[in-house]
């Protein structure tokens, strides 16, 4: 069996297969949000149609490109319901800046500590500060591998290279590392008040334990799972001491300004913003002619440039930034050759629109839904229609003459396919 690539429709959200000859897989993310996908909940679409998909697979792997949820939540769900379901399961290591500080990591404890739950930047990814207990009591800690900029992951049969997030000197914006040390400010500003300087402490201590088991995880170390439990504990033990700070730290004198930044949409969005640029971007480790691959999570158009000197010429896929979303595409996708896109779009209405950079790029687009896609909306049909698709046996030939779109029994050339529930589809969204 060749090699393949299933991008399943998950309505709000991102989950990828890749899949080997070699009877392997790797699910990059699987999330959606609180919405039914089918007709089903999303953990009911999970249940039915991706789970059982891989029963029989020999290997399967799993990697978390980002803590949003819609990257992440489905995979919690496989996890509580199947404990051994992934062989392995990468995560990002979370990025540190010059002065060895966790940024994204602080200000999700300051959201867990003085937000309610549910409740704007609460929202975006306050689940990093419970990765580690969760894993090691769902899969254990024999499972778990943290990634970074640098390391080389052998699976599918293959090496590949992982080009962000950069876990040491990462490049935080200026606003949101000034946004998380006006907070320990104001924390400062409290005049010797005990449960405020135990805040801080108890934060630095957390942040200082994270960063350890990152490396106690770390996918190129010498693994030592005895410690990896003992630094899980710990974690989960500072975490208690935090929460139990919490009625005291209600009573703050600066609690209506810290309140008021962590409302703040600026801080909702630039949090968000910071987690995809911190996305893991991975592609494969040695030039091909024909099979180069790039996965790119949900990374910005800004983080993404800076790694415009590691990527090749062409490339036969290129999973499309942040749900194929204006915002979001970059340049560095207009001088690199590209054959084919992959655009999990869903009903994303919140990200904005698909991006007409793709539309009218001349590679074939492989998109799970044309809800918010300007070029189907004006024309009634899908922009592949006229394209010209270099996997066939004929090359050269137009996508429209494709097997699988055709309903002939047979693999689709390029072995790429949108998944919508017990549906197997091609390239064409109409």
């Amino acid at each position: 069996m060749k090699s393949y690539i299933e991008i399943h429709d998950v309505g709000f959200g991102e989950c990828i297969v890749l899949g080997s000859g070699y009877n392997e897989i790797l699910m990059v993310d699987c999330g959606s949000m609180n919405i039914k996908v089918h007709g089903y909940t999303f953990s009911e679409y999970v249940s039915k149609y991706i789970v059982p998909r891989y029963y029989d697979v020999k290997k399967r792997s799993f990697l978390l490109t980002h803590f949003h949820k819609d990257h992440l939540c489905g995979f919690k769900y496989i996890l509580r319901k199947h404990r051994k379901y992934f062989d392995k399961i990468f995560i990002p290591f979370t990025p540190i800046d010059a002065n060895g500080r966790a940024l994204l990591i602080e200000l999700a404890i300051y959201a867990f500590t003085f937000l309610r739950r549910q409740k704007n930047c609460s929202l975006v990814s306050t689940s990093a500060i419970f990765i580690f207990d969760f894993l090691v009591h769902n899969c254990g800690a024999e499972f778990i591998f943290t990634i970074k900029k640098g390391d080389v992951l052998n699976i599918l049969n293959q090496k590949y290279s992982v080009l962000n997030p950069n876990s040491y000197d990462f490049n935080f914006s200026t606003n949101f590392a000034g946004t998380v040390e006006k907070l320990d400010d104001f924390i400062r500003l409290e005049n010797g008040n005990k449960a405020a300087g135990d805040f801080l402490r108890l934060k630095h201590d957390f942040c200082k334990e994270y960063i350890r088991c990152c490396n106690l995880c770390h996918v190129n170390g010498n693994r030592n799972c005895a410690k990896i439990y003992e630094s899980c504990k710990i974690q989960k033990e500072l975490i208690l001491k935090i929460s139990k700070l919490i009625p005291d730290l209600r009573r703050l004198k600066y609690l209506g300004e810290i309140e008021c930044i962590l409302n703040s949409k600026e801080l909702y969005f630039e949090y968000s913003y910071m987690q995809n640029s911190s996305s893991v971007v991975f592609q494969n480790a040695f030039k091909t002619d024909k099979e180069n691959i790039l996965m790119t999570g949900d990374i910005t158009a800004e983080y993404l440039g800076m790694l415009k000197k590691e990527l090749f010429g062409s490339y036969n896929v290129v999973k499309a930034p942040h749900h194929g979303t204006k915002s979001y595409y970059s340049d560095v996708l207009n001088v690199i050759n590209v054959n084919n896109f992959l655009i999990s779009n869903g009903v994303y209405h919140v990200g904005g629109p698909i991006s007409e950079e793709y539309i009218y790029n001349r590679s074939i687009k492989h998109c799970t839904e044309n809800k918010i896609c300007k070029y189907f909306l004006s024309n009634n049909f899908c922009c592949n229609r006229l394209s010209y698709c270099n996997n066939l046996v004929y090359n050269g030939d137009m996508a429209i003459h494709c097997k699988n779109r055709l309903n002939i029994i047979g693999a689709s050339g390029c072995n790429i396919y949108v998944v919508s529930g017990n549906l197997d589809k091609g390239c064409f969204c109409d």
